[in-house]
């Protein structure tokens, strides 16, 4: 899939710098409803079939791990990614 850089918003949002000592960053592909969390340890995972309400809400939460732990985890299929070593 080819995509210009001005439709890459519409397809993935990223979240960074979120102050949360337990996530580093959080982004989103709204096509494929896949979440994607990154940890302050750069372990990185992708969760399967998150629907965007789920997404909004974890945005608003006011603890991202907690809200990871709790929710997230307990409901949807996840799988680590595994770093390319160079």
């Amino acid at each position: 899939m080819n995509v210009e850089n001005r439709d890459r918003d519409k397809i993935l949002e990223v979240i960074g710098d979120l102050g949360s000592s337990n996530v580093k960053e959080i982004s989103y592909c709204k096509q494929l409803n896949e979440l994607f969390v990154t940890f302050q340890n750069d372990a990185t995972y992708i969760y399967y079939d998150v629907p965007a309400e789920t997404w909004n809400e974890f945005k608003e939460a006011e603890s991202k791990g907690r809200y990871v732990s709790t929710v997230i985890k307990k409901q949807f299929e996840y799988m680590k990614l595994e770093k390319n070593e160079e």
